[in-house]
This record gives C-alpha cells, sequence and structure tokens, in this order.
C-alpha cells in the first residue's frame, strides 16, 4: 500500500506539471475470508465476467477506505490485518469506529 501510494505521488507530480488534476486515493486493508471468483454470463458470442470478491471482509475494507476521508489519513487497517504483520511495522492506533454494516465498532490503525 505505501508503495502505491509512492507511485501515486510521482504520477501526481507529473500531472501536476502537466497542468492536470491530480488523484488523491485511500486505501482500506483487512484480513479474513472472502468469496472469491469470475461472476458474470455466458451468452454465445457475449461474455461479461468480472474476477470479484464478497464477504464481510470486503465491506469492512470499503468502509475502511471511506473512512480515510474523514481522518484525514491514506491508509488504515484492521485489527486483523495488524496481527498478521511482523512487528517491526509501527502502526498508530486510532481508537474505534462504527462502520455501516458492522454490528461491532472496528479497531482501527494507520501506517
Amino acid at each position: 500500500a505505501k508503495e502505491m501510494l509512492e507511485e501515486l505521488k510521482k504520477w501526481n507530480k507529473r500531472r501536476e506539471e502537466e497542468k492536470l488534476p491530480q488523484l488523491n486515493i485511500g486505501i482500506g486493508l483487512n484480513s479474513g475470508f472472502a468469496l472469491t471468483g469470475n461472476i458474470g454470463a455466458d451468452l454465445g458470442k457475449i461474455k461479461n465476467f468480472q474476477f470479484t470478491a464478497l464477504g464481510d471482509v470486503v465491506n469492512t475494507a470499503s468502509r475502511l477506505e471511506g473512512l480515510n476521508k474523514e481522518l484525514k489519513t491514506e491508509i488504515l487497517l484492521s485489527e486483523e490485518v495488524k496481527k498478521n504483520l511482523p512487528e517491526n511495522i509501527k502502526l498508530k492506533y486510532l481508537g474505534e469506529f462504527k462502520v455501516k454494516g458492522k454490528e461491532e465498532a472496528v479497531k482501527v490503525y494507520t501506517i
């Protein structure tokens, strides 16, 4: 995620030189089980498939991504992601946040 933001900064610098609008993104990371695969239709000559991921883990990641705007952050991580990271990666705990679709508040961290 950090590498993505570094590449975006380089891309935005080139866009700025060309007097084009810059792009800002927020990244939400969560970990867990999801249903993944191709979803779509095969109607003979028309084939329309898209690879997708479905499930609570995906919804929570999406909610974290949206929370970046409110918290003025770029990368937000769940407790599940934190558990799987090496201890030498420094995170800042931001607190517990109620997000749509979850009964319990989600513990949120940033890098």
